[in-house]
């Protein structure tokens, strides 16, 4: 076991490294040297194994088959870097999991991949808020409270003092002074929440501590699971993706509202990305 551990070491970051590390996998108690830099070339070495990934215990392989699922995603979007393969393995898990939904569960599962895509980018990996912005910046952003330059200013380059002004005495925030803005800002993987009145709800369904460990929204797996769980039952609009992908339709350009109104500007590209992850799902869903 511990030879196999050892070998695969050496493929990512050399023998030498590689021999280093063989003592402490063999006694758990050795300290490894400081100075050891376990850094490979992520994006190069990762796209060779990812062909290859083995299913950790308790990780279901269905319906979701990872193999054939990361070669068609390799077809449609290209290599994969371990940052992305990290968030997909934790999504494919909490996918996988019950309950899979019994309608059209294909395409809801491509609409939700659709809008992790569009809501962090094409590496797919979890984003908190930026609220470093120049005085112009937050103008665009802001216009209704920020009407000249001057009033922007003293906001400029500070996310936090902007944070807590924009977000503070609103959805559930306290005020300004509270910290309660910056400190609830918007975090996530595929529909980020903002505001203590969300990381509450969130924390009661998901069983999980948002409140005093906000940065927990960025863990994959809880961002899987509240992405699943708040597009199954509507749980960030009020509406789920039952109304827009059911027995008589599969309207992924409308199923946006689901997570933001936003229709016109984002409803068709997430559309055309939610086709892709069809088709990819289609060639890895085993029964």
């Amino acid at each position: 076991m511990i030879n196999n551990i050892a070998k695969l070491l050496q493929g990512l970051f050399g023998k030498k490294k590689a021999e280093t590390v063989k003592p402490v996998l063999a006694n758990p108690t050795v300290q490894p040297p400081l100075t050891i830099d376990l850094t490979p070339k992520v994006e190069k070495q990762f796209e060779v194994l990812s062909s290859t990934i083995k299913i950790p215990d308790g990780w279901s392989n269905k319906p979701i088959n990872r193999e054939k699922f990361y070669n068609a995603y390799r077809k449609k979007f290209g290599k994969l870097a371990e940052p992305t393969v990290k968030t997909l393995e934790a999504i494919i898990d909490v996918f996988n999991d019950k309950p899979i939904p019994t309608v059209k569960p294909i395409e809801k599962y491509a609409y939700m991949l659709a809008t992790v895509r569009a809501e962090v980018g094409p590496k797919m990996v979890p984003i908190v808020e930026n609220m470093n912005y120049t005085a112009k910046r937050i103008m665009q952003v802001w216009p209704s409270r920020f009407k000249t330059l001057a009033s922007a200013q003293p906001y400029a380059n500070n996310p936090e003092k902007l944070g807590n002004y924009v977000y503070g005495n609103r959805l559930g925030n306290g005020p300004v002074s509270s910290g309660d803005g910056y400190r609830y800002r918007g975090r996530g993987i595929g529909a980020q929440f903002t505001g203590r009145v969300n990381y509450e709800k969130f924390s009661k369904l998901m069983g999980i501590d948002l409140i005093n460990y906000p940065q927990l929204a960025m863990d994959e797996k809880i961002g899987a699971q509240i992405l699943k769980k708040g597009c199954l039952e509507g749980l960030f609009t009020g509406v789920g993706l039952d109304k827009y992908i059911n027995e008589r339709k599969t309207d992924y350009v409308n199923a946006r509202r689901v997570v933001n109104a936003d229709v016109p500007r984002m409803g068709q590209r997430i559309a055309n990305d939610a086709v892709k992850f069809e088709s990819i799902l289609r060639e890895a869903w085993e029964k």
